[in-house]
Order: C-alpha cells, then sequence, then structure tokens
C-alpha cells in the first residue's frame, strides 16, 4: 500500500505596533483515491504574537486536521520550522524537560508539547521556501489571513459601537 502524502503550506504575518496582532495560515493539500487534488485551509489570528509563535500553532491546528498516519511535507519560510523539526531540537527540549540548550524554558513550550504529540504518528519534514511549491498556495493563503483579518476587525467595530450605544 502507498504511503499517504500531504503537503503542508503555511505563511504568517505581523501586523500592529510591536507585533500587536498575528495572522496564520495553513493549507493541506494532497491527492483522494480518485486521482482529484483536495485542499483544506486553516487560519486565525493571534493577540500578542511572534512569528516563531505563529509559525508553531499553524503547524500544529495543520497536523491536528490529518486522520491517518502521513508522510508529510512542510513548506514554510521558516529556519526556526526547519530547526525544531528536521535538527531534533523538539526531541533534545522534550528530553531537558522542555528547556533549551542553555537551560531556560522553551518558549512556546505548551504549542509543542501539542505539536510533537501530533507528529509521533506521522513522518515530518519541513523545506524552505519562499513561493510554494505545487498549486500557487501562497496567494490563496494570504486572502485567507486578510479575509480573517477583516471579518475580525469589524466584529471588534461592531461589538465596540453597540458599547458606545449603550452609554450614550
Amino acid at each position: 500500500m502507498k504511503e499517504f502524502e500531504v503537503n503542508i503550506y503555511i505563511t504568517v504575518k505581523l501586523k500592529g505596533l510591536r507585533s500587536e496582532f498575528g495572522y496564520y495560515a495553513c493549507t493541506l493539500e494532497y491527492m483522494k483515491r480518485d486521482g482529484q487534488a483536495a485542499v483544506k485551509d486553516r487560519y486565525g489570528r493571534e493577540k500578542n504574537a511572534t512569528k516563531n509563535m505563529l509559525e508553531s500553532l499553524a503547524l500544529y491546528r495543520a497536523l491536528n486536521m490529518l486522520e491517518k498516519p502521513c508522510r508529510v511535507n512542510v513548506y514554510a519560510d521558516s529556519g526556526y520550522l526547519i530547526g525544531v523539526v528536521n535538527s531534533k531540537w523538539m526531541k533534545r527540549w522534550e528530553k531537558a524537560g522542555w528547556k533549551n540548550v542553555h537551560g531556560q524554558p522553551v518558549k512556546n513550550a505548551d504549542i509543542w508539547l501539542e505539536v510533537s504529540k501530533c507528529m509521533k504518528q506521522h513522518y515530518v519534514q519541513v523545506f524552505s521556501c519562499k513561493r510554494h511549491k505545487y498549486t500557487e498556495n501562497q496567494e490563496r493563503e494570504i486572502r485567507a489571513c486578510i479575509q480573517t483579518e477583516e471579518k475580525r476587525d469589524r466584529d471588534e467595530e461592531t461589538f465596540l459601537g453597540s458599547l458606545y450605544e449603550i452609554n450614550a
């Protein structure tokens, strides 16, 4: 039986003063049994985010969508993800009680712990790329980020507007 292969494309974007808001998008791409390409998206926003936090969160959300063991190819513009996954930093952190080589607590250890759990049933590799390898998903991911951003901003404005009406 042929191993099931999935490509994951990750894009992150920071916005605002001192990274007030961060946005992530992850796209899963795989071939169905009938030979048709299938794509699933997940995206979101985090307050007071860093690029590394968003990348780890996007990886977790993408891996969490997988329903069976797979060979997973992750494409991201991220030396950090390559180091954590391909260079086995995460395994060293886990053995050291989620401390880095300097004995300091690993940043975003809560997210990495969940990523580690998800990765146990898959073979995961991360590849660095500025432009995505297969179906030009980068444009799609950026659109998803912008749609998420605009919807949340509209929702916040509506909520704040209703507060002002109540107090007027």
